[in-house]
């Protein structure tokens, strides 16, 4: 038996603080020793250690009168065919009694020894971290995840390696410098579509002439949510709770996505379902079915049995058909 698999019941030790030897009114009800023990220990303010699991287990009769510790303890293990050594100054180790000689000594069967047991390896423990998925419509435990602690082994939003942030920078570069570089050519030229693209040069003009507030009105709210998702989740991730509470409606609304899947699922999916149904249950088990493979079965069913009391199997009821047949054969010639 390995050391853990031992542990719940073979040390029990009831620990409280020392206190001087007294006399107390004991009551304890029979039992198993560990329970006993851990009453008894509990009675009188003492610490009590069973260390082994069979003597643990064995059957103890009822404590009672007035005694102190010291004496309980020792009629405790004398019930349990055992003995008690002092460790403390109020801590007891009950043992199993050594073997007595003599001809009036109880003798108890000496168990079969057990093999030694190989040592099993400590299981790894795998410390479970919550693991964090954006974009997702489940709710995301911030408080597990500190922006700012560098220490949390928690599986939070984190920059990513160089292998991906290369790649990244280039593309984005090329994003914002591609556009600068290359706009005149593509806006101001229309020999460089050939005709491909219809250009229409007042309204390239006109849009030349639109404010720079609104030509950089994307930039400048990609700023702002920018702020406002420090602000929330770095800063004082409280706020999207406290948010989500005062606006509970609007917050439900746009958290659900405005409702499209509820919408789809009522005005497609559940139709569907219904068109479905009706088309299986009455067109394909009520006609095709029935007046089908399942209609000709019933059909040769019945004739069989409708068939099977002419087939008797008495001779004489042969030689009738035949007779009955030839006089018929005989009639239609004649007449």
């Amino acid at each position: 038996m390995s050391r853990l698999a031992v542990l719940p019941f073979a040390a029990l030790a009831v620990l409280a603080a020392p206190a001087e030897a007294r006399e107390a009114q004991l009551a304890l009800k029979g039992g198993r020793l560990d329970e006993v023990a851990i009453a008894l220990a509990r009675a009188t303010g003492s610490s009590i250690v069973v260390a082994d699991p069979a003597l643990a287990s064995r059957r103890v009769p009822a404590l009672g009168g007035r005694m102190d510790a010291a004496e309980a303890v020792r009629r405790l293990a004398r019930a349990a065919d055992a003995r008690a050594l002092r460790i403390g100054p109020q801590a007891w180790r009950i043992v199993a009694a050594p073997p007595r000689s003599g001809t009036f000594a109880r003798r108890r069967p000496a168990p079969a020894p057990a093999p030694p047991a190989r040592p099993e390896p400590a299981p790894e423990t795998v410390e479970s971290a919550p693991i964090i998925v954006l974009a997702s419509k489940r709710d995301t435990p911030l408080a597990n995840c500190p922006a700012r602690s560098r220490s949390s082994k928690a599986k939070c939003p984190h920059e990513s390696p160089l292998s991906m942030l290369v790649p990244l920078g280039v593309l984005s570069l090329g994003a914002v410098l591609a556009g600068q570089l290359f706009a005149p050519t593509f806006l101001d030229s229309e020999g460089f579509w050939q005709g491909s693209v219809f250009y229409n040069e007042p309204l390239i003009h006109a849009m030349h002439a639109v404010p720079y507030l609104v030509k950089y009105a994307a930039f400048i709210v990609m700023v702002i949510g920018l702020f406002v998702a420090w602000l929330a989740y770095i800063k004082d991730p409280s706020i999207p709770g406290r948010t989500a509470e005062q606006l509970g409606p609007v917050y439900r609304f746009l958290y659900n996505k405005w409702y499209f899947d509820e919408l789809y699922h009522y005005l497609f999916v559940v139709p569907a379902f219904w068109l479905g149904r009706q088309f299986w249950k009455l067109g394909d088990i009520g006609t095709i079915d029935r007046f089908g493979p399942n209609g000709v079965a019933w059909v040769v069913e019945k004739g069989s049995v409708g068939a099977r009391r002419f087939q008797t199997g008495y001779l004489n009821s042969y030689a009738l058909v035949m007779l009955l047949g030839l006089v018929a054969a005989v009639t239609w010639v004649l007449f």
